[in-house]
């Protein structure tokens, strides 16, 4: 669940447990600065590039956490029933 705009990307309040965002190794509280070599600066072009891809797709991140930036890679997962 993504919900939290920060300053230079998108932060993220909470990671489903299981789901793709968890395996690739993202966690609540990072902060996503790209998602596939594309800058996400609001939550919208984030959740507009994630419905360009298929279930199984590969991705790729990179995130702020702390101090930190990490470059993480996953595959996406099914969007939980709300």
């Amino acid at each position: 669940d993504v919900n939290a705009v920060d300053v230079e990307g998108v932060k993220l309040a909470d990671v489903v447990k299981g789901g793709g965002a968890e395996r690739a190794g993202l966690k609540a509280g990072d902060v996503i600065l790209e998602f596939d070599g594309v800058a996400t600066k609001v939550f919208d072009d984030l959740r507009l590039m994630i419905e360009k891809k298929a279930v199984g797709d590969q991705f790729r991140v990179k995130v702020r956490r702390g101090e930190d930036e990490l470059e993480l890679s996953g595959t996406l997962g099914e969007r939980p029933a709300e």
